[in-house]
């Protein structure tokens, strides 16, 4: 027998992995396979599962610096499980997402599975896995917003950057996320953008203001003055 570690993806939105111990590569991902069905790896049965068709070893995952993770875990006053999902949100604020060996430090401090931590993640929509683009796009899907065309929006920036709900556009740019309210009705429909408001917003006018965002700052040239 020999261990293979296989990456699974649940429900298209996120993937991690799993080490198991078969006879060859296709026994491995069956096995995993039949776990997804099983619902060993998530709880909520919210939607189908699906394996990736290829497996990988674990070296190739990018080395991250952990000292931040370990400070957060370092603070906590014990390893109560009460404590996991704020310190699941301290993680991905000091990362941007919860990149897997950090959460490999937090189910041997919590003494939780893999399954029992993934669990959880897939239950909360905010939770990521995978590194996000540089802008989140937060899509209000509020009744307000909804009923004045949120969900036309949704289809004009996929239709622009081939991305749904829970996914980032190949650039690296933007990851789509929607959200239920936003607090601000009566600019409906609207979105946050990084760390920008955008209100009373159209899917023609959505995609001019995310046209001005890029991937790097661009500078401010300098004129120089002509005495």
């Amino acid at each position: 027998m020999n261990t293979y570690t296989v990456r699974i993806k649940v429900d298209k939105t996120y993937d991690f992995e799993d080490e198991i111990e078969a006879a060859d590569e296709v026994d491995a991902e069956e096995i995993a396979k039949g776990r997804l069905w099983r619902g060993d790896y998530q709880k909520e049965e919210r939607a189908c599962a699906e394996i990736t068709d290829e497996t990988y070893n674990a070296e190739e995952v990018e080395e991250i610096d952990l000292t931040p993770a370990e400070e957060i875990l370092n603070k906590l006053p014990d390893n109560s499980r009460g404590y996991l999902i704020p310190t699941l949100n301290k993680i991905q604020n000091a990362y941007r997402f919860l990149p897997d060996p950090a959460m490999e430090l937090l189910m041997e401090f919590f003494n939780v599975s893999r399954a029992e931590i993934f669990g959880v993640i897939s239950f909360y929509p905010q939770l990521m896995i995978v590194e996000p683009g540089k802008y989140i796009i937060k899509l209000c899907y509020g009744t307000a917003c909804f009923v004045k065309g949120a969900d036309i929006i949704g289809d004009k920036i996929h239709e622009k950057y081939h991305i749904k709900p829970g996914e980032t556009d190949a650039g690296k740019l933007f990851t789509l996320q929607t959200a239920s309210c936003l607090g601000n009705c009566g600019a409906a429909p609207m979105a946050i953008i990084g760390e920008d408001t955008h209100g009373t917003i159209d899917p023609e006018k959505a995609i001019d203001i995310l046209s001005d965002y890029k991937i790097e700052d661009e500078e401010t040239p300098v004129t120089e003055e002509v005495g």
